[in-house]
């Protein structure tokens, strides 16, 4: 793989919180690392190691101000309404637009399910991010995200596809 592909670098809770936040903005009305930092409370580090996430995704736009997508303006909103229903269904279209995604899953088709150990290697390797604890969160975050989408469940420590 030519190009790093670049996981989120939190926890999925520190990144729905993120998203939570960029939504709570207008439609390519951009947001200052320091405006998200403040709605989310916290530092501008561990919003801006997700950005790049959030862009591939094109949940957000580029540039030093992000504004949201009306994507992530959906996704956001479904959150904070708590309608998990959109929130599976805006994560599946998502997952389905991005090659990267699509091919984790792939991943565990192929091997009729992984440990979740391995799972999160596999997303690191796959990726080309280093073995750091921001990268090993990141590919977490990428397995929960799966499981809110109802793609994978986890059993007997291993993820499946559903």
């Amino acid at each position: 793989m030519a190009d790093n592909y670049k996981l989120p670098g939190s926890s999925y809770e520190e990144f729905v919180k993120i998203i939570k936040a960029y939504s709570t903005g207008k439609l390519g009305s951009p947001m200052s690392l320091e405006t998200l930092a403040q709605t989310t409370g916290m530092d501008k580090t561990i919003a801006n190691r997700n950005n790049g996430f959030l862009v591939q995704l094109s949940l957000i736009s580029e540039g030093n101000k992000k504004a949201p997508t009306q994507e992530g303006i959906d996704l956001g909103r479904a959150y904070s309404l708590k309608i998990d229903d959109q929130v599976m269904s805006l994560w599946r279209t998502i997952i389905e637009k991005d090659e990267f995604l699509t091919r984790m899953l792939s991943a565990i088709k192929i091997r009729n399910g992984m440990e979740k150990t391995s799972f999160i290697n596999h997303i690191l390797y796959s990726s080309g991010n280093g073995n750091n604890n921001n990268s090993r969160a990141g590919a977490s975050t990428i397995i929960e995200i799966y499981k809110v989408a109802g793609l994978v469940q986890e059993a007997d420590g291993k993820s499946w596809l559903v």
